[in-house]
Formats: structure tokens, sequence, C-alpha cells
């Protein structure tokens, strides 16, 4: 306690947690996800151009600029990819294995 505050301690509580809810017998909830018609996206490789210095004062150049702000390009990664994460596994594994085949 600290000025008549209490401190919360995030890692006793939350391991506080745990070790109550496993010596009442409560056993811990597991979830999956299923997925339809992902899609994933991502910037373009040509949105990340260096401008010179002249550029910078280039009337053109600002309003493609400011176009490209309110709209930036996308390129799609991953579309209609469907899948399902079990629970304990990682989605991160399954891209990598189809995106390797």
């Amino acid at each position: 306690m600290r000025d008549g505050f209490l401190t919360f301690v995030f890692c006793s509580s939350f391991w506080g947690f745990f070790f109550r809810r496993d010596r009442s017998g409560i056993q811990p909830r597991e979830l999956g996800v299923l997925f339809q018609d992902l899609r994933v996206v991502g910037l373009g490789a040509a949105a990340s151009y260096q401008t010179t210095f002249g550029s910078i004062f280039n009337p053109k150049a600002i309003l493609e600029n400011i176009r490209t702000l309110r709209q930036p390009p996308v390129r799609d990664i991953l579309s209609g990819f469907q899948g399902v994460v079990r629970p304990g596994e990682m989605l991160r594994s399954y891209l990598f294995h189809f995106l390797e085949n």
C-alpha cells in the first residue's frame, strides 16, 4: 500500500487465479477457431519508395502522396483461405505450411 492506495500486481494476480482454479477442480476451457474465405492484405512494395528532395516540392507528387495516404495501395497476400486452428495450435504454422506448398 502506497499513500493509502492499494497497488495491483498483475503477475501475482494472474498466477493466483490459475492456482485457485486448479485447486478448486475447475477444468480450463479450450477454444478452436474455424475460418473460411480468409483474406489477408498488405501494402504493396511499390508504395514504399523513397522521395528525393526535389520531389517534395513537386505539386503533382504532393497530390499523389495525399491520394496514397487516403487510399493506400493494397495487395492480396492470401485470398479464399480456409482452415481450422485447434486448441493449443497456432495459426502461424498453418499459414507457413500453406505458403511453402
